[in-house]
């Protein structure tokens, strides 16, 4: 008689259980404890700023009454003085011209020569005609006793005579004050440096 038997492996290892639902499965894996990783920094290299500070130019602000421009001159302006003419005047017309302030026939004078310059001062204004009763220079005198001459309208007229104004400051004038003046005994003056021109309107009452 032969005897039958069922055999039911059983492998608990072999098991399984499946889920009744399909998800997507899920991993995380983490280092084992025995293993150490040495922690790294980065290393940037050492970088430096296009513009420094300290060479960018300081600038300070000051008032435009405190800035001095670069060329200007630091030493104080000269003093200016006012010069006073006082002494007696010798009053004249208008039209006073070159040739009653010094005739013609003394501008063979030689001004550089000392003789001839002294000789030169007695004949200041001697043009003049006989209606001036006063002379402006003493007769053997070379200095007048008048040190401003009082003129009229378009004093210096008449041809160009360097002697003219050189004549009245040789005799002691040392300003002329009128109401105009002829162009080319101002330039004659300013040139020759010898007398002081100064103008005034009568009406005005008005002397510069």
């Amino acid at each position: 008689m032969v005897a039958s038997a069922s055999i039911i492996p059983s492998n608990p290892t072999a098991t399984a259980k499946f889920p009744t639902t399909s998800t997507a499965a899920t991993t995380s894996l983490s280092p084992p404890s025995s293993l150490k990783f040495a922690s790294i920094s980065p290393n940037y290299p050492s970088t430096k700023p296009l513009i420094s500070h300290s060479a960018l130019p300081h600038f300070q602000h000051k008032p435009l009454s405190a800035i001095t421009p670069p060329n200007a001159s630091t030493t104080p302006p000269p003093t200016v003085t006012a010069s006073i003419f006082h002494g007696i005047c010798y009053v004249v017309g208008d039209n006073i011209d070159t040739d009653q302030i010094i005739a013609a026939k003394y501008l063979t004078l030689v001004l550089s020569n000392p003789e001839e310059y002294k000789k030169l001062k007695s004949y200041a204004l001697t043009g003049l005609p006989s209606s001036y009763q006063t002379r402006f220079v003493e007769p053997d005198q070379f200095k007048s006793n008048y040190s401003i001459v009082i003129g009229g309208d378009n004093f210096g007229c008449g041809s160009s005579r360097k002697h003219a104004p050189v004549v009245l400051g040789a005799a002691g004038v040392a300003a002329v004050v009128a109401e105009s003046y002829a162009r080319i005994f101002f330039k004659n003056s300013v040139a020759t440096g010898e007398i002081f021109l100064f103008s005034f309107w009568v009406l005005g009452g008005y002397f510069s």
